[in-house]
């Protein structure tokens, strides 16, 4: 009868394996998306600000009230190649902090598989 636990046991510690590494690539996968697209579209972000920004900025500014308060704040808090390069550094080090835990979830995916086929 203990022999029966056992295996029921190793099979749901089998099972658990299974999951854990299914769980932790899911999670890898939508990291490594959401890290591709964070640096791709940085440039993006880039190209919308001088793009659309500045016209609506040399178009509005003066000429309505909320506006010009709005942008004269951000203005003081710094310029607009200082938001430029906020949104530069503020890309590498989301995709740096991707990158490093998404090495900790390979490892950890390793490890489990590692489990899987030797403890059978």
């Amino acid at each position: 009868m203990q022999c029966f636990s056992f295996i029921k046991t190793m099979m749901i510690l089998f099972n658990l394996l299974i999951f854990f590494f299914f769980i932790l690539l899911l999670i890898f996968i939508a990291e490594v998306a959401a890290a591709v697209v964070a640096l791709v579209y940085t440039t993006m972000a880039e190209h919308f600000l001088t793009l659309l920004v500045v016209p609506a900025i040399k178009k509005d500014y003066g000429s309505q009230e909320d506006f010009t308060q709005v942008w004269n704040t951000t203005m003081k808090g710094g310029c607009f190649n200082q938001l430029l390069y906020d949104i530069r550094t503020n890309a590498v080090t989301v995709g740096g902090v991707a990158a490093g835990i998404g090495g900790l979830e390979l490892a950890a995916m390793i490890v489990s598989m590692y489990l899987y086929c030797n403890l059978q």
